[in-house]
């Protein structure tokens, strides 16, 4: 019964990724332009902001990653 769970399910991975022409275990850059996905980005990083801050949305992830690391450094 788990055998054809797990089949039914790779059936499912691989019809959904199909219709989109992706591989599966495939990467793709998430680059999407004219209604099909292209292999990398070109051009600048567009800069994005939160609206209601103002802030840089990862901003905050950095500084809580490197008070994390800090406070991981002083565990036994």
């Amino acid at each position: 019964m788990k055998t054809q769970l797990v089949d039914d399910r790779q059936l499912q991975v691989e019809e959904i990724l199909g219709a989109f022409d992706l591989p599966v275990g495939g990467t793709f850059s998430g680059v999407a332009y004219g209604g099909s996905f292209i292999p990398s980005g070109t051009g600048a990083s567009i800069e994005t902001r939160d609206p209601s801050t103002g802030k840089r949305p990862c901003a905050r992830s950095e500084r809580e990653r490197s008070r994390l690391l800090e406070r991981h450094r002083g565990c036994p």
